[in-house]
C-alpha cells in the first residue's frame, strides 16, 4: 500500500513534464491545434500498430507453444512406451528403429515350446552336501560343502522322484537338497538306489505342497532310432532348466561308465546294458534328467556322455525304470534287487580268446548261504548264461533287467577241472532260485 502512492506521484510528474515539453514546442494557439490534431492521429496509429504487433506475438507464441506442448507430450508417450516394450533380457531399453528393426513382433509358438513349458516345472536339481559332523551335532546342509550334484524329476504329486544313482553318490537322505525351477529348497525323506541300473527313487518332503510331475511313456511303447526328443538338466550345475533337442542314434547300446563321488573324488565304474544312444547334448550335470518324446512323456532317464565325442549321449530306458519302480512300490518303498550272491569279474572276448576261455562272469567268490552256494556254483566258474540269457557284458545288469527275487531258473557255467587245464573244463547246467538284496 505504501509504494503505490510514490507510483502514482511520479505518473502524474512525468504527465506534466511531457505536457511542458509539448506547450513548448508548439507556442502558436492555432498551430498548436492543429499539431495536437496530428498527434493525436498519430499517437491512434502508433498504439494500433503496437496493439496489433502484441496481438500476433500472442497468438503466434500460443500456436508455438501448443505444437511444442503436443510434441513433448508424443515424444514423453513414445518414450514410455519404448521403455516399457523395447527392453532385452537383461532389461536394458534397446533400438526401435525401423531401419534396422522389424515392424513386427515375433511370437514363439508351437508344439515344442508348449513341451518344455509343461514339462520343466517338473524337472529339479540336486545338491548334496559333504556329510561333515561339527561337534557333534549334524549341521545344516546348507552350510556344507557341495560334493556332487545333478537333475532329477517328479513322477507324482506327492514328491517321489527319479535320479541317477551316481548323483545322490551313496549319499544319506539328510545330506541331499533339492532345488526348483521356481528357487524353492526342500529336503528328502529316504533315498532307494539300483546300482546296477544306475537308478535312485528319491522321497523329497514336500511340506503340504504339490509338485508338478512327468508320466513315463506306455510301457510297450517303442524307442525307435531317428525319433525326436528332448533332453531337460541343469548341465555343470549352473544352468538349471536347459533344454538339448535331438533323435534317438541307437538303441540297446552296452557301455562302461565311471563317475567320480564324495571328496575324495575315487573313480567307480560300472556297466550298464540296453542303453538308449541319443544326439542330443548331455553334459554333466544332466544325469539324472528325463529324456522325453515329443508328447512330453519319459522315455528315458539321462545317464552318461562321452567327454571326448561329440553329441554321444546315454539314457536308461523307461522300460527299466518301470521294472525298479515297481519293485520299490512293492516292497514297501524298498528296492529290492535279484540277488546271486557271489562275487565276479567279467571275461570280455579279448581275454577269452587270449586264454582259450569262453566269454562270461568269471566267479571269485561265493557268499555262504548264498542263492549260488545253494546251487552248487563255485569259484573259478565262468558264467555263461542266465536263464537263456547270454552273460557277455554284464551280469548284473542281466539279472536287474529279466528277473525278479525269488524267481526260478538255471544258470550255465563252465567249470575248469581242479588239474587246471583250461581245455578239459566243462559246461553244466544248474538250477538256481534268484534271491534278493536290499539296497
Amino acid at each position: 500500500m505504501h509504494s503505490v502512492g510514490p507510483n502514482t506521484d511520479s505518473n502524474n510528474q512525468q504527465q506534466l513534464n511531457v505536457q511542458g515539453v509539448v506547450g513548448s514546442v508548439y507556442p502558436s494557439p492555432h498551430g498548436q491545434y492543429h499539431s495536437l490534431k496530428g498527434r493525436k492521429l498519430f499517437f491512434l496509429l502508433f498504439v494500433s500498430c503496437v496493439t496489433l504487433v502484441i496481438v500476433s506475438l500472442l497468438v503466434g507464441g500460443s500456436v508455438l507453444y501448443f505444437n511444442y506442448y503436443r510434441s513433448q507430450q508424443s515424444s514423453s508417450s513414445n518414450s514410455t512406451q519404448n521403455q516399457d516394450n523395447l527392453k532385452d533380457s537383461a532389461g536394458k531399453v534397446v533400438i526401435n528403429d525401423n531401419r534396422f528393426c522389424s515392424s513386427s513382433i515375433y511370437q514363439p509358438e508351437g508344439r515344442i515350446l508348449d513341451l518344455i513349458r509343461n514339462s520343466s516345472p517338473a524337472v529339479v536339481t540336486i545338491v548334496v552336501k559333504d556329510p561333515d559332523v561339527s561337534l557333534g551335532e549334524y549341521t545344516n546342509p546348507e552350510s556344507r560343502e557341495t560334493v556332487s550334484g545333478g537333475t532329477g524329476f517328479f513322477i507324482s504329486e506327492d514328491g517321489l522322484l527319479i535320479t541317477n544313482q551316481h548323483v545322490v553318490c551313496g549319499a544319506s537322505a539328510r545330506d541331499i537338497i533339492v532345488l526348483t525351477n521356481e528357487d524353492k529348497t526342500y529336503s528328502v525323506s529316504s533315498v532307494e538306489v539300483e546300482p546296477s541300473q544306475d537308478i535312485a527313487i528319491l522321497r523329497v518332503n514336500n511340506n503340504g505342497n504339490k509338485f508338478p510331475y512327468l508320466k513315463f511313456a506306455h510301457p510297450d511303447a517303442r524307442v525307435v532310432v531317428g525319433q525326436e526328443v528332448i533332453a531337460i538338466g541343469n548341465p555343470f550345475g549352473a544352468n538349471p532348466g536347459s533344454v538339448t533337442r535331438g533323435i534317438i542314434s541307437g538303441i540297446g547300446r552296452d557301455i562302461v561308465a565311471g563317475s567320480r563321488c564324495g571328496t575324495d573324488g575315487q573313480l567307480i565304474r560300472y556297466s550298464y546294458e540296453g542303453l538308449i544312444q541319443t544326439d542330443a547334448a548331455i553334459n554333466s550335470g544332466n544325469s539324472g534328467g528325463p529324456l522325453l518324446n515329443m508328447n512330453g512323456e519319459v522315455i528315458g532317464v539321462n545317464s552318461a556322455g562321452i567327454l571326448v565325442a561329440n553329441n554321444i549321449g546315454y539314457a536308461i530306458p523307461h522300460t527299466t525304470v518301470l521294472r525298479i519302480l515297481d519293485r520299490y512300490l512293492k516292497n514297501n518303498n524298498k528296492i529290492i534287487s535279484p540277488y546271486l550272491g557271489i562275487v565276479h569279474r567279467m571275461i570280455d572276448s579279448s581275454v577269452a580268446s587270449a586264454y582259450g576261455l569262453p566269454v562270461g562272469a568269471y566267479v571269485v567268490r561265493v557268499m555262504p548261504s548264498s542263492p549260488a552256494a545253494k546251487a552248487d556254483i563255485r569259484p573259478g566258474d565262468i558264467i555263461t548264461k542266465l536263464g537263456g540269457y547270454k552273460i557277455d557284458f554284464s551280469l548284473a545288469s542281466t539279472l536287474t533287467l529279466y528277473f525278479e527275487p525269488g524267481q526260478k531258473t538255471t544258470v550255465e557255467v563252465y567249470r575248469i577241472p581242479e588239474n587246471g587245464k583250461l581245455e578239459d573244463g566243462r559246461y553244466l547246467t544248474l538250477e538256481i532260485t534268484v534271491g534278493k538284496k536290499d539296497n
